[in-house]
């Protein structure tokens, strides 16, 4: 005998679809389409994905190489829930001599509120944050200014703080 959740069971989203399917412009959200414009630019490389692994992931997976051995990195909302220094010691881990590009993308408020790597941060989150990733072994640059935040970019989907590597090699 059907029971109410499988009676309601075709009319159930998940949180996580239903705020993804409202704020789809062209099949990608703005923030998918920023880390697109990315990996697109090293379009060469092969590319190694850590993270969450939902729709735009089978996008990537379908449009991008990703055999090994790889190149480059996507780091997209890896669940954290991390103090700076091992936030800082887990990017320097994956961060292997054969990665030539990198696209991490950081979910602020996972990072746990403890000063572990005896920095001075300022008052505001973007810049502590910044002041984090500078702690890494390589050079990362943040790619875009988080405060462009709207309908079209979703915190539970992809992290507000972007930040991406690139060499000549």
């Amino acid at each position: 005998m059907p029971t109410w959740r499988t009676k309601l069971r075709p009319f159930y989203m998940s949180i996580n679809n239903h705020w993804r399917n409202k704020q789809l412009g062209e099949n990608l959200l703005k923030q998918e389409q920023i880390c697109l414009e990315f990996l697109l630019a090293h379009q060469h490389l092969s590319w190694h994905w850590l993270g969450t692994k939902g729709y735009f992931y089978q996008y990537c997976q379908a449009n991008l190489s990703t055999e090994p051995p790889h190149q480059g990195l996507i780091w997209i909302n890896h669940a954290f829930r991390i103090s700076p220094k091992n936030l800082v010691q887990a990017i320097d881990r994956v961060m292997t001599d054969s990665i030539t590009a990198a696209y991490i993308s950081i979910n602020r408020f996972e990072i746990v509120p403890i000063n572990d790597l005896d920095l001075v941060y300022p008052d505001c989150i973007e810049k502590s944050l910044d002041l984090i990733v500078d702690s890494c072994r390589k050079k990362f640059r943040r790619l875009y200014n988080p405060n462009q935040v709207d309908g079209k970019h979703f915190v539970g989907v992809h992290g507000l703080d972007v930040f991406v590597y690139e060499t000549n090699h």
